[in-house]
This record gives C-alpha cells, sequence and structure tokens, in this order.
C-alpha cells in the first residue's frame, strides 16, 4: 500500500508533463513551418525533397542508388521542381527524338537539376534557348541532373535508363562531390517524417558539432580526396575513363564540363583548379573534349553566385553564364552548328 501512494503523485504529474510536452512540439513545427513558408530552410527542403521526389532505384539498377519519381512536382527552394514521364526535371518530351532533332543529355547532379533555380533558368533550359534561337537546325536539351548523384550513380542511370533516349551528344558535368562515395545526410537514416522542426534540429545540431569537431574543412577534405592512391578517387578515374570510352564506343559525342564551386569562383587563384584540372585530362585523354566552366564566372561575388547564404547552389546568373560557355565549347567541337548570322555572337 504504501508502494502504490508513493506512485501515485508521480503518476499523476505524467499526463501534464506529457501534454506540456506535446504542445511544445506542436509550437515548434508550427514555428519552424512558419520561418520555412518560402520554402528557403536549406536542410529541410533538401530532406523534403528525398522525401517527396525521390525514390529508391529498382534492383536491377542498384548503382543509381536512387531516382526521381514520375511526372511529380513539389515546391522547394523557394521554386516549383516538376518531374516529367522520363522523370527528368524538364518540359514533356519523347523516349526518341523527334525527325531531324538532335539530342543532347546533360548527366549532373542538384546543380544541373537546377537546385533553387526555376526550371526554365536552369543552365541546360537556357542552352535549348539559345540552341532554338541561333541554332542551325532543331536541338533537345534534355536534364538529367539529379539530386546526390556521385559519378557511378551518373553512369548507373545512363545505362539503366537514358541511353535509349538517343542522344547525339552526350555532356557529363562534374563537380567536386562528384567523386565521394557518401552523398546522403545521416538525417535520412535516422528520420523519415513529414515534420520539419525534428529535421531542422538535426541539421543545427550538425553544423554546431562541425564548427567545433576536428574533421578536415570543406577545402582540405576534397584537396585530399582526388589524390592519387585514394581508394574513391582510383574508383572514380576508372569510372570516368570507361564511360568515356563507351559513350564514344556508341559514336555519340561526350562534352566533359567542370563545373566549380561558385563560392569560391572569385578567389584568385580558384582553390581547386588542380582538381578541375586533373578531371578534365583524365576525361580528355579518354576521348572527350573537356572544357572549364570556371571562367564564365569568376568574374561573380559569391553573394551574386549563390542563392542565398544558407543554399550555396549556383544562382540563375551563373546558370546562365553556365549556358553560354557550354554553348561555345559545343560550338567549338562542332557538336552544333550555328547560324552564320549568330556566329559574332
Amino acid at each position: 500500500m504504501l508502494m502504490c501512494f508513493r506512485l501515485r503523485p508521480a503518476a499523476s504529474l505524467a499526463l501534464p508533463i506529457l501534454s506540456a510536452l506535446v504542445v511544445l512540439a506542436a509550437l515548434a513545427e508550427t514555428g519552424t513551418r512558419f520561418q520555412n513558408r518560402s520554402g528557403v530552410m536549406y536542410d529541410v527542403e533538401m530532406y523534403r525533397y528525398s522525401r517527396l521526389l525521390k525514390e529508391d532505384a529498382p534492383p536491377e539498377a542498384p548503382a543509381m542508388h536512387h531516382w526521381h519519381r514520375k511526372n511529380a512536382e513539389a515546391f522547394l527552394q523557394g521554386v516549383s521542381i516538376r518531374t516529367n514521364e522520363l522523370r527528368m526535371r524538364d518540359k514533356p518530351r519523347t523516349e526518341t527524338p523527334a525527325r531531324d532533332t538532335r539530342r543532347l543529355l546533360v548527366l549532373g547532379d542538384s546543380i544541373t537539376l537546377g537546385w533553387g533555380v526555376p526550371q526554365d533558368r536552369t543552365y541546360s533550359a537556357v542552352l535549348e534557348a539559345r540552341l532554338a534561337e541561333h541554332g542551325g537546325g532543331r536541338y533537345e536539351v534534355l536534364n538529367a541532373g539529379v539530386g546526390n548523384y556521385t559519378l557511378s550513380r551518373m553512369v548507373g542511370y545512363y545505362d539503366f535508363a537514358l541511353r535509349r533516349l538517343d542522344p547525339e551528344t552526350v555532356v557529363l558535368a562534374f563537380y567536386l562531390t562528384n567523386a565521394s562515395g557518401e552523398q546522403e545526410s545521416s538525417l535520412a537514416r535516422l528520420l523519415d517524417t513529414p515534420l520539419q522542426f525534428p529535421v531542422f534540429l538535426w541539421s543545427r545540431g550538425l553544423r554546431v558539432y562541425s564548427r567545433f569537431s576536428k574533421a578536415a574543412s570543406f577545402r582540405d577534405y576534397y584537396l585530399n580526396l582526388y589524390q592519387d592512391g585514394g581508394s574513391e578517387y582510383e574508383m572514380f578515374k576508372t569510372q570516368l575513363r570507361d564511360f568515356v570510352v563507351r559513350v564514344r564506343a556508341e559514336k555519340r559525342n561526350v562534352l566533359l564540363v567542370n563545373v566549380p564551386d561558385v563560392r569560391y569562383a572569385s578567389e584568385k587563384p580558384y582553390p581547386f583548379q588542380v582538381v578541375s584540372d586533373r578531371v578534365l585530362s583524365i576525361g580528355r585523354a579518354a576521348g572527350a573534349t573537356a572544357f572549364d566552366l570556371t571562367a564564365s564566372v569568376s568574374d561573380l561575388s559569391p553573394r551574386v553566385a549563390v542563392n542565398s547564404i544558407e543554399d550555396r547552389h549556383p544562382a540563375a546568373v551563373a546558370h546562365e553564364r553556365f549556358a553560354d560557355a557550354i554553348l561555345g565549347a559545343l560550338r567549338e567541337a562542332g557538336f552544333v552548328t550555328m547560324r552564320p548570322d549568330s556566329l559574332e555572337r
């Protein structure tokens, strides 16, 4: 009887405490959603992207890891992202190009996807518009960019789903993170929730941890990643060489472009130039035409070149610069033709 008497006050406190926690959680979730009403909280938006627009790759294509859902749409990072029947962030496309249409396929990660940029201002869309206005013929530029894609995932995507789209030219857009084996946030492994506050809380905790941890800085990590002898880099080199050789054997053009980190592109010298040069050299030796996009945005300050302080993906102005530079590289290589009246542009 004494034991029951002692437990009763504690039990009587449980309900008010639980109720208070529920109310606090509801207020936190409401506050987070209010703060993110314009869709600008980068970590939250990236997590929502993975839940709303991505799905696991089919068992027969494990190298892809994930790809986009068909005909899906979500408002993320301040813009609408809509996928088509071919799972691309693009206008509706047929599986095979129309007669007399020359098709270019752009492979890449979230930069190519156009994270934080309206669809018609992504560099693939701008490139298609330029070709429609000045090209000597009909062109399509397909955007096959997928967030968190590494080179191995791009290659898997091409082999499983994109080769059959019959592109005349494959544009492979390389970015620093593409040789790294781990691209998923630990958050995705711990949570699967439509709630935004837990995502916000976890991401901010990781930021505090990284600030005070002894882990390598962003610069040091990626400069070290691309050192000869490292397992990830050696695998990357092999995959890049093999992919270029295979695509060239299919009688397709390959343009390998280096997409700079626009946060640092205005620095002199560009801190990752050694990485860019190494990767472009590998592609060139394998038979690709190689081109560095760094100079196209080197005059843009970081404040102008990125979407926001939190989201440092390239802004629309950088995408436009990329499109113009890629067009120049394609024209120089003879992969596209231009109308005579546009050659002076």
